[in-house]
């Protein structure tokens, strides 16, 4: 818990001094976009003109957010601005999931980045200024204990999201879109919850007990691939897959018996 208390407060610390973001929690406060914008404009203020920004245009905020990230910085986007309306309140793991991307893209040493440029209280042409530097205690509290992050599976989820470089919000099962509340995330793949089930047995599967069906998307719990590949070594197939075959049963109007001629 320590860890996600260091993200909420490592985003709250990038959010401050911006209008109408107040980061309280990592769900209803992401919801209208402007913590997303906020965040990358305070590294990357070249990038979006946050000033131009609404509260109530919910939608336009998250997209821009969203498509900013995925072509500027390559982020790739975990959220879809379409839920991001629909529902009051985000789902917070998706939001922890997605912003650790950030936490991770903009604290890695290697990005160079431009100077920022200070907002203006009021109207004006934008100033150069020095980003806010974080101090030594900041280190010590928010980068340890975010460290944890991988240790609950969230780091290495988006992570391994970064390594796709295309926006998708496809299930790898069904290939179908997957809505916020619908998403599983699973080895860096997004699934309906109803798709990543064994298709043997249909149990909801867990992470690292399942392999890949012989079908393109299909996905088999270890115990049903386990007899598949015991019965095909052995060359005899899996009766547990054949089908239980019924006799025919012929319909048609009853024949009367034969009876012998008469004499």
């Amino acid at each position: 818990m320590g860890s996600l208390k260091a993200l909420q407060e490592w985003c709250r610390i990038q959010c401050e001094n911006y209008n109408d973001v107040d980061i309280k929690n990592m769900s209803s406060s992401f919801r209208d976009g402007l913590a997303f914008c906020a965040i990358i404009h305070r590294y990357r203020p070249d990038l979006i003109d946050f000033d131009s920004l609404s509260k109530e245009n919910v939608y336009e905020n998250n997209r821009m957010a969203f498509e900013t990230a995925e072509t500027e910085l390559g982020i790739p986007a975990l959220l879809d601005p379409e839920d991001m309306v629909s529902m009051k309140v985000p789902d917070r793991l998706s939001i922890i999931t997605y912003v650790s991307q950030y936490y991770n893209f903009f604290t890695n040493k290697s990005h160079a980045n431009p100077p920022c440029m200070k907002r203006p209280s009021g109207t004006g042409h934008i100033e150069p200024a020095q980003k806010r530097p974080v101090t030594p205690l900041e280190d010590k509290v928010v980068e340890p204990e975010l460290s944890l992050l991988g240790q609950a599976g969230t780091q290495r989820e988006a992570q391994g999201m970064v390594k796709r470089s295309s926006l998708s919000s496809t299930c790898a099962a069904c290939q179908r879109h997957v809505h916020l509340v619908q998403r599983i995330l699973v080895d860096g793949k997004l699934y309906h919850r109803n798709c990543f089930r064994c298709r043997e047995c249909s149990s909801t599967l867990l992470p690292g007990s399942y392999k890949l069906g012989s079908e393109v998307g299909s996905l088999v719990c270890t115990h049903h691939f386990a007899r598949s590949a015991s019965a095909s070594q052995n060359g005899r197939p899996d009766l547990s897959k054949r089908p239980s075959v019924v006799p025919p049963v012929r319909i048609g109007r009853p024949t009367a018996p034969r009876t012998a001629p008469p004499r």
